[in-house]
């Protein structure tokens, strides 16, 4: 019965640290209607303003293939559900048939429909010169992903702020934003064409150090029912 309790102790130390501190992985099938050369995910959890941001494998997608991806989201948030009803948006930098790139970004459908074939990045995203320029997003994408925080840290500032924007907008009740679970448009900028959709969910697991500590309580219970026994 010791041991058993010693187990029960162990797995209730997952439990907690699994909701306190878990990873969160986004699991997604992209089928752009162009090339895409890169991209990157944030995160919203549910209620606040608190971003999240992970590095999409694969990061390029093939035009018309419709490929899934994955991406770590992280381990800042409180419980699963602040995740699993959040929203996200798919940002990624699209390249045409002359080399020329732009920023394609997940949105609600309905709201992208108000800006396919009408809307510009800057009427968007840059309405009085105070915005991110289009390159400027470009570049951000590419740099979310470095190991330096003085490269990431502006890059991913840059991203909130874009993201901002679309989080800002509405179509009656319908957000402007991505949610996981629910199907996605991709726009591209600065064509204000569809590019495609893209379709996200979350699922939580231990993260390392927690799967660590559950082997640890393990190998103690073991070693101890061995002693007496």
């Amino acid at each position: 019965m010791k041991g058993m309790r010693e187990l029960i102790v162990a797995a209730t130390i997952l439990g907690t640290s699994h909701c306190a501190n878990a990873a969160f992985y986004v699991e997604g099938e992209v089928n752009p209607s162009v090339n895409i050369v890169d991209s990157v995910l944030i995160v919203q959890m549910l209620g606040c303003m608190h971003y999240d941001f992970g590095a999409i494998g694969p990061s390029a997608f093939s035009q018309n293939a419709n490929t899934t991806f994955g991406s770590w989201i992280g381990n800042e948030y409180e419980t699963e559900a602040e995740v699993f009803d959040g929203r996200y948006g798919f940002y990624g930098i699209y390249r045409d048939s002359v080399g020329a790139e732009g920023v394609v970004v997940s949105m609600n459908p309905l709201f992208a429909s108000t800006l396919i074939n009408t809307a510009t990045y800057d009427s968007l995203f840059n309405p009085e010169g105070y915005g991110p320029t289009e390159s400027e997003l470009i570049q951000a994408i590419r740099d979310s992903s470095s190991t330096n925080y003085d490269v990431y840290g502006p890059a991913q500032e840059i991203l909130r702020r874009s993201y901002g924007t679309i989080i800002g907008q509405w179509v009656g009740e319908v957000n402007g934003s991505s949610v996981f679970g629910q199907q996605a448009t991709l726009v591209c900028f600065s064509t204000a064409s569809n590019g495609g959709s893209v379709y996200s969910v979350t699922q939580s697991v231990p993260e390392p150090a927690t799967m660590t500590l559950l082997a640890t309580g393990l190998a103690l219970t073991i070693k101890r029912r061995r002693k007496t026994s």
